[in-house]
């Protein structure tokens, strides 16, 4: 399932988007949640059924979930991203 998603450790998304996660300082994540902006791709560390760990700069953040909903409604499957690379060069 996620490796119909992933590429080279990758998620490129459907379009940009907000999501509300925890840092992780430490190795642990923070108690306090806050609201990351995503543009056209994250870069995942791990992934787990309800669960993904992703850097976005130089900070680590976990976003709970139900990681193959979130796959389906908000990223692009390996297909996708094919034809639009074939678009880009034709």
């Amino acid at each position: 399932m996620f490796s119909d998603y992933l590429v080279s450790n990758k998620l490129y998304l459907k379009k940009d988007i907000s999501i509300e996660c925890a840092e992780i300082i430490n190795n642990r994540p923070s108690n306090i949640h806050e609201w990351v902006e995503l543009k056209e791709s994250i870069n995942i560390l791990s992934i787990d059924n309800n669960e993904f760990i992703f850097m976005k700069g130089d900070k680590k953040y976990i976003y709970w979930c139900d990681v193959s909903i979130f796959f389906k409604l908000r990223c692009k499957n390996k297909s996708e991203i094919r034809e639009m690379n074939l678009n880009k060069i034709l």
